[in-house]
């Protein structure tokens, strides 16, 4: 029997304006009002954290714009020079970018009101030189969208560098309150969720440009409209889908790890009985690897070891013992088990500006007890297929960040892995 709920938004006419849509969604789940205010607080939060930091000081912000600004010159298949790959940036944006250069992995380096001065005077100069951005070259730019069209605008009406960079700032945190927003009307947030967004790495990602915060949204974005869609009491349209498969795209190629993702369709179709679901599935799977092995087999020069990646998981395929061995070293690694948790909690700047010890417990232990709330209030409530799913692909995306650091960072031969630590967790939400 179709639920009132159901019927109300199935009411709303095809033609009517998104804000009247709102209002009527608002008025059928009247709750959820009150993630208006939570989205209203993390912008006022982020918008002071954003006006604190300096320019570039987020972990690789520098090629994430560089990325963005090549999406908007059009380029989505980038070259190598001298065998490391990047791309031709306007001089203008790099002589800004390396105006802050200095700041990186120092911490208590104050930027100066010269540094500020000057490179606020830079402005688009309309020609371009090649700069190396290999660690991002992997990444399929359309995640990037935001803060392309803020530096297409930027160029366009010729404002200066520190302007358009502050636009791109601004356009990659509405994009992900955006996301967020369509999330929480998909289907309710857990405490867990909302507090995710709420940790010091979190936010101080939402306050820069680079592609982390949007990466974030959009996995909760995901799960929401996968909750949505084995929830047959909901209304679940071809165009919901439609959002789900761009999303899985942009989000799986951007964040390998999360690979298995890309069967979300595939487990809605046991609900819906939808044969559409089941080639998209099909469609994500192939394009998403294929995307993966083209940039395996191209990008170079991240980072320099003396094997290939083809070669180091060849290696590991002949000799799978010592794979499992360094696995089980890194896991039971109580040091590394501290990095990567200061890192989930916030290691701020490049990894430079730890919290103090007692910010970490207080916000581990909140987190323990939203985490207890959370599985209280919706996991035992929810359909045991819909936990069994998440909790296998996000186990099985957090465990991929590991492999995917031993094939592509880790020099080899490796005693443990080097990489996952400080950055949020994408897979986090889907718990």
């Amino acid at each position: 029997m179709t639920s009132a709920r159901q019927e109300n938004l199935e009411s709303i006419p095809l033609h009517t304006t998104p804000a009247c849509t709102l209002k009527k969604m608002l008025q059928t789940y009247p709750e959820r009002k009150y993630y208006l205010v939570y989205l209203a607080a993390l912008f006022v939060i982020v918008q002071i954290i954003s006006q604190l930091t300096p320019p570039f000081q987020s972990p690789d912000e520098p090629n994430h714009l560089k990325r963005a600004y090549l999406l908007y010159k059009g380029e989505i298949l980038l070259r190598s020079q001298n065998d490391i790959t990047g791309g031709a940036i306007d001089t203008g944006l790099l002589r800004y970018m390396d105006a802050f250069s200095d700041l990186r992995f120092h911490a208590k380096t104050k930027v100066s009101a010269e540094t500020v001065k000057l490179s606020n005077e830079e402005k688009w100069t309309g020609q371009r030189e090649f700069s190396e951005l290999p660690n991002t070259a992997y990444y399929f730019p359309l995640s990037y969208t935001p803060q392309a069209l803020a530096l297409a605008i930027g160029e366009a009406l010729d404002l200066r560098i520190s302007t358009s960079y502050k636009l791109a700032r601004f356009f990659s945190l509405a994009a992900t309150l955006g996301l967020l927003g369509l999330a929480f009307l998909a289907a309710p947030a857990p405490p867990m969720v909302l507090a995710l967004f709420a940790i010091p790495m979190t936010l101080f990602q939402l306050a820069s440009a680079s592609l982390d915060a949007v990466s974030f949204a959009l996995t909760a974005f995901i799960a929401a409209l996968y909750v949505r869609g084995t929830d047959t009491s909901e209304t679940y349209t071809r165009k919901m889908h439609l959002a789900l498969t761009i999303a899985l795209f942009a989000l799986v190629t951007t964040r390998i790890n999360l690979l298995p993702l890309t069967l979300l369709p595939l487990a809605v179709y046991w609900k819906r009985r939808d044969k559409l679901h089941v080639v998209s599935t099909l469609l994500l799977v192939v394009l998403s690897v294929t995307w993966v092995l083209y940039n395996l087999k191209t990008v170079h020069g991240m980072p320099a070891r003396q094997l290939t990646t083809f070669e180091i998981i060849q290696f590991y395929a002949d000799h799978p013992s010592q794979f499992f061995h360094i696995i089980a070293a890194t896991l039971t690694n109580y040091h590394m088990l501290g990095v990567y948790a200061e890192g989930f909690v916030g290691v701020l700047g490049w990894l430079d500006a730890p919290l103090p010890i007692e910010g970490y417990l207080i916000i581990a232990g909140l987190l323990v007890w939203l985490a207890v709330i959370t599985f209280n209030a919706n996991v035992f409530r929810a359909p045991n297929a819909n936990v069994i799913v998440l909790t296998t692909l996000g186990l099985a995306s957090a465990a991929l960040i590991f492999i995917m650091m031993l094939f592509t960072w880790t020099e080899h031969p490796a005693t443990i892995i080097q990489g996952p630590q400080g950055g949020i967790s994408p897979p986090s939400p889907l718990f």
